[in-house]
């Protein structure tokens, strides 16, 4: 578990999922249910991530890898 290691798109969809909570609360009359949304507001707050984003890099980065084209403009030349 990792502070501020999500992007914005995380970050703003825990903060619609801690809104909902509280309207649902809101709605249902059960404000215990809004102490829920204590720690969506605290995830998304600090940013946790709760996935190793270095593995997920590592791998993109192994996927990525640069390869030597320069036969390719002799040839043309």
């Amino acid at each position: 578990m990792k502070y501020f290691a999500v992007d914005l798109g995380t970050m703003m969809m825990r903060y619609y999922l801690m809104m909902a909570i509280i309207i649902v609360a809101g709605f249902t009359g059960t404000w215990l249910l809004a102490y829920l949304a204590v720690p969506v507001f605290l995830s998304a707050i600090l940013g946790v991530g709760f996935f190793d984003r270095d593995s997920k890099a590592a791998i993109h980065q192994s996927d990525m890898r640069v390869t030597d084209r320069s036969d390719i403009f002799k040839e043309a030349a």
